[in-house]
């Protein structure tokens, strides 16, 4: 019999967010779930119990990058072993966060307790050796992008592809708000969900506005209430505090945005799957890159790129992440002719064809329960 009890991993901030969608669909489903594990605000709102505070705070890019929070990191794995070693649970449900949640399909696997990855690594891009292995601890992996699971597909019959959960939700969220026609030119910033990220990217954001003509709108979307402070003193520093308008609804700020300029991660994809035009960079130590471009299996690091083979969205990585370039890329997206504007429209619904599984959200939760014992039905 099912104790009603999964333990969840998360460690990103957008992890924390998928995480919890999914964790609203399940308790749907099964009112008295209890749910326990590591992640953040926006599991904590659906119910969950945080073991080890908001951990989504912790994730880091690179090798020596993540050296910052390594023993945070360490003490929150040995909170998670202990709990599940001394706690029933129906299974486990791993969210991103591979450098974390790999390990711990591994002590799942040798303590038979059950396991499912939800959004495993992309080993389409790199990493292609996690693949075999996870599909030997997990008993099922939900991919997010489909040639993912073309890869895992080689090591197993338990892995499986229902879109990526932000077509879905952002197609929901575009029928409630409409299409309005915009005039004003609105730039929509977004630095980070990183620490790193905000250090590294931001001062060349804030340098940018500075060179944006007066009438230009800004608004710069804070991804967690913890770096609202380090942002505001930057913008004190560079003498913005009333050029630009913060705000905690990332994708208000898409949806108004003429161009994004944004960190590489999730928020390129959000905004490719918004129509948007965006800018993406990226800067990490200098061997932490070197070591990323030997792995890579394709050149490319912005979410939409990848997906496209082909760069249709600049990347501007390390010392090209400087305001001049972004302020010159910005230009020409605003200043598109209808043969251009008609390839990026293109390239937008092609994301839409690769990404979008109507139902695909539920389909996930329904099978996760299944495979963690929720509820009597099987996989087929």
């Amino acid at each position: 019999m099912p104790v009603n009890r999964l333990f969840f991993s998360a460690g990103e901030v957008s992890g924390d967010i998928h995480a919890a969608r999914l964790i609203h669909s399940l308790k749907n489903r099964c009112p008295h779930l209890e749910v326990v594990g590591l992640g953040g605000r926006y599991m904590a709102r659906e119910g969950m119990r945080l073991l080890d505070g908001d951990v989504s705070l912790l994730s880091t890019v690179g090798l020596t990058d993540s050296l910052r929070f390594y023993k945070r990191k360490k003490e929150s794995y040995e909170r998670a072993v202990a709990y599940l070693g001394s706690h029933e649970v129906d299974g486990v449900v791993l969210v991103d966060n591979q450098g974390f949640n790999i390990p711990l399909a591994r002590f799942c696997y040798e303590r038979g307790i059950s396991c499912v990855y939800y959004m495993p690594p992309h080993v389409s891009i790199w990493g292609r050796w996690n693949a075999p292995k996870l599909m030997q601890w997990c008993e099922y992996l939900f991919v997010s992008f489909p040639e993912d699971y073309d890869v895992y597909k080689h090591y197993g019959e338990h892995v499986g592809f229902w879109g990526h959960p932000l077509a879905e939700e952002i197609k929901e969220y575009l029928a409630q708000r409409g299409h309005g026609e915009k005039t004003d030119v609105v730039i929509g910033l977004f630095p980070g969900s990183r620490y790193q990220e905000i250090e590294n990217l931001l001062p060349e954001m804030l340098l940018t506005v500075r060179g944006m003509p007066r009438e230009w709108k800004v608004y710069l979307a804070v991804s967690h209430p913890e770096y609202e402070q380090m942002i505001r003193e930057q913008m004190v520093l560079h003498g913005l505090v009333n050029r630009i308008e913060l705000t905690f609804d990332a994708w208000d700020v898409l949806f108004q945005s003429s161009v994004v300029v944004a960190s590489s991660g999730t928020i390129t994809l959000e905004a490719a799957l918004f129509r948007k035009p965006v800018i993406l960079g990226y800067r990490i130590s200098r061997l932490s890159y070197w070591i990323g471009r030997f792995l890579l299996k394709e050149k490319l690091i912005g979410m939409p790129n990848i997906l496209l083979h082909e760069r249709i969205f600049p990347e501007l990585l390390q010392g090209d992440w400087h305001h001049t370039n972004i302020l010159r890329w910005i230009d020409f997206f605003l200043s598109l002719d209808a043969n251009q504007k008609k390839h990026y429209d293109e390239a937008y619904e092609r994301i839409w064809h690769l990404l979008l599984r109507e139902g695909g959200h539920e389909e996930v939760a329904f099978r996760i329960g299944m495979v963690c014992g929720l509820w009597e039905e099987s996989l087929p």
